[in-house]
């Protein structure tokens, strides 16, 4: 039974309609497995994709609107800045990146990520699932968690399993 949210995607997504639902469904399903931050990540990258036609649904880190490329490019380059503990950005970097004053992080907001491990693992999911959106990551497989919910290392052989199942859903 599939349980994705997801009855179109928008013409900015470069993967397929068909495979984004796919792994869309998968993602919260190994989630429910692993409970990994890093796949709750990316699925909320998916899900964002959900949003009906008006609605202004919150991003998986900054926005509040509809899911565009604009909006998951800047949200992608934040969660790479996290997830590398990267310190609070001023003005100029988040005017490059065209994330306006009220789409922001605050800076305790941004302190309080990069110091939680689970916080920086989930923006490493977010960063991974809009590459994947947006074609800048080709392979699934890099969808597959690392880390479970307690931060421990996910068996080789289990990741490699789930590596492998994303790379099937995407095929033709």
């Amino acid at each position: 039974m599939s349980m994705t949210t997801l009855s179109t995607v928008s013409g900015w997504v470069r993967q397929p309609p068909g495979a984004v639902m796919r792994v869309e469904d998968f993602l919260l399903r190994l989630y429910g497995r692993t409970k990994s931050p890093e796949t709750l990540g990316s699925w909320a990258c998916l899900d964002w994709l959900a949003a009906r036609d008006g609605e202004q649904g919150r991003g998986p880190l900054t926005r509040r609107g509809l899911p565009v490329a604009a909006a998951a490019r800047g949200d992608m380059q934040v969660a790479d800045a996290i997830a590398e503990g990267e310190p609070y950005p001023g003005p100029r970097w988040w005017d490059a990146r065209g994330i306006g004053i009220a789409d922001r992080m605050s800076a305790a907001e941004w302190a309080d990520r990069i110091v939680s491990r689970y916080e920086r693992a989930y923006c490493h999911g977010v960063r991974v699932g809009f590459g994947w959106l947006l074609g800048v990551i080709d392979d699934a497989g890099h969808l597959a968690p690392v880390l479970d919910g307690e931060g421990d290392p996910i068996p080789p052989a289990d990741r490699d399993a789930y590596a492998g199942h994303l790379r099937e859903l995407v095929k033709p």
